[in-house]
């Protein structure tokens, strides 16, 4: 029976490696560098005498002195252990391993044995400390007597045993000492020696992880995982080095079985779940939330990066599959439904944390509602959120986009310019301002709002003088709003910065625009008409030639376009010359 005494000194010991207790231990190495040896006397696991398992271990004691490993004196372990408050022979294997864990001695020798007729079987082990691997022998059974031959083929076990046990301690210290390439010739020769050596095989396989040698290092966890598939000290580890290699099947299986054993665990699912994503594997993070989410539905951490991922799997899905017309609701059934997801379990999170949502992905379900076709659902987030989060400029910025989208134009300017008073460098703020003012058909404040854009650089000249020109061909020219056009036309000509054939471009259409409105003037043939049409075809042949470079890059003929303007600038002075 276990005493009273010894049970308080176990909770000493144990208290003492815990806390950090100071002691004051001998060198963790003997003379000349051997490593010291706690070797503790073998224990009867029946009614066999105790001074069998004494003697041999004091034999053993005396015994082992090697090149490479010598054992403590029975001196120096009854004052180590005195300083917990034990006795050597309160020692066995457990308590062993915690003081050798508490004075630095990286080896312990223990066992016990038992009687059988006239002999004893014993089984011995050497212990490494910390990694608690077991080096064990069951030799045949001697006499009861013989304990000085058992302690010499124990003490000839080390020997056979100790270059693989001083490879396994120079890997482990090699490794905690991050001397990574000293590790990897330790720890690949600890494994050659000893192929199931778990403290060998773990610190190679992250030796070659820090060394980025994910190859190799993803080869020896899964040697690791073969016989110990649940080693939840391993498969973390083993699936972020999976993920870096690209082989997602093998991290989410990792991942997968790290989350079976820590299933409740939420912190450890989220961060799998972000690491699987920063690594490019979103799909594969929302599976690992998924099943968390089963459990904790309404879990806001989950639901937040389970949102967060589904928008980042549709956006770059939509990016692989760019649909005709970008502009319209998405069309991929599985991109929509990535966005759907992301937008229900947002939905979720800003339920249950408000204004501590992050701005960034209320922007999201804004724009996720706008690329699904919800635009009203969009709508009326946004008026729910902007009191939360008045001062955002992101999430005003799409609630101004769901606004455009439904044709709600004042309410679009509105945001926008909010925006720029917020934040007058937002990201093409004052462009998307201008956009919003000629789709409202505001054709002078949008032309204004562009010349502003240009004079702050948020975009190269040409692109901005192009906005200008396209709307004026398409939006004005051919639904014959030629006067709002040539507005246009003008201001492109004039933002500062365009390359010439840009600036020839808005000087053709501005050619062709006057040229249509002259006609349009001067259709009745009256001199009324021909007095209001002429200078518009004298000004357009002025202007004629400017435009020749982009006509010719289009494949236009300005020629005709030019005699086309003097033909009726004649017929208009013919008129006038009658009239006179």
């Amino acid at each position: 029976m276990i005493g009273t005494r010894f049970l308080r000194a176990s909770r000493t010991l144990a208290m003492a490696v815990l806390l950090g207790t100071p002691y004051a231990p001998s060198s963790v190495e003997g003379q000349q560098g051997q490593a010291r040896i706690l070797v503790v006397n073998l224990t009867p696991t029946d009614a066999s005498r105790a001074d069998f398992g004494e003697g041999m271990s004091d034999r053993l004691r005396d015994i082992i002195d090697l090149p490479t490993h010598v054992a403590m004196s029975t001196q120096d372990i009854e004052r180590e252990v005195g300083q917990f408050g034990l006795g050597l022979r309160n020692l066995d294997c457990i308590t062993a391993v915690q003081l050798a864990s508490a004075i630095m001695v990286p080896l312990i020798f223990c066992g016990e044995y038992r009687t059988e007729g006239s002999m004893v079987r014993a089984v011995g082990k050497y212990i490494t400390v910390p990694a608690n691997e077991e080096f064990v022998l069951e030799p045949d059974p001697v006499a009861a007597n013989a304990f000085r031959a058992l302690a010499t083929t124990f003490r000839d076990f080390l020997e056979e045993t100790a270059e693989t046990l001083v490879q396994i301690d120079s890997c482990g210290k090699s490794y905690r000492a991050k001397n990574l390439d000293e590790a990897l010739q330790f720890c690949t020769r600890a494994v050659e020696l000893a192929p199931k050596s778990k403290e060998a095989r773990s610190n190679l396989a992250r030796a070659f992880m820090e060394l980025m040698r994910y190859p190799e290092s993803l080869r020896e966890f899964e040697d690791l995982l073969g016989p110990d598939p649940y080693n939840t000290s391993i498969l973390e580890t083993a699936g972020w080095v999976a993920a870096q290699e690209r082989e997602y099947e093998k991290s989410r299986s990792f991942y997968g079985r790290y989350l079976e054993v820590n299933a409740a665990d939420i912190e450890a699912r989220v961060r799998i779940a972000s690491d699987l994503a920063t690594m490019g594997d979103d799909r594969g993070a929302m599976g690992l939330l998924e099943i968390g989410l089963q459990a904790t539905p309404n879990s806001p951490d989950l639901n937040l990066l389970y949102g967060a991922m589904a928008f980042r799997a549709a956006s770059t899905l939509e990016t692989a599959q760019p649909q005709a017309n970008p502009d319209a609701p998405i069309d991929s059934v599985v991109v929509a439904g990535l966005y759907r997801a992301s937008v229900k379990a947002h939905e979720i999170a800003l339920d249950s944390v408000g204004a501590d949502m992050p701005p960034g992905e209320v922007a999201n379900m804004l724009r996720s509602y706008v690329k699904i076709g919800e635009v009203q659902s969009a709508i009326t987030l946004g008026q729910r959120v902007v009191p939360l989060f008045p001062s955002n400029t992101q999430i005003l910025g799409e609630h101004a986009a769901a606004y455009t989208e439904a044709g709600m134009f004042d309410q679009a300017i509105a945001a926008l310019q909010r925006v720029l008073e917020l934040q007058p460098d937002f990201t093409d703020g004052r462009t998307r301002l201008a956009t919003v003012f000629l789709s409202a058909n505001r054709v002078d404040d949008g032309a204004a709002w562009i010349a502003r854009a240009n004079e702050a650089g948020e975009r190269d000249p040409d692109a901005l003088a192009q906005i200008l020109i396209a709307n004026g061909y398409q939006e004005r020219m051919l639904k014959m709003d030629i006067p709002s056009g040539i507005k246009l036309f003008v201001t492109a000509k004039g933002l500062a910065g365009i390359s010439e054939i840009v600036s020839s471009q808005a000087n053709f259409f501005h050619t062709y625009a006057l040229l249509l409105q002259g006609q349009a003037l001067g259709g009745p043939q009256t001199l009324e008409s021909a007095r209001a049409s002429r200078p518009l075809f004298v000004e357009s042949l002025g202007i004629a030639e400017l435009g020749r470079a982009y006509a010719v890059s289009a494949n236009q003929n300005m020629d005709q376009i030019i005699g086309a303007l003097n033909a009726l600038l004649a017929v208009q002075d013919a008129i006038i010359a009658r009239a006179g």
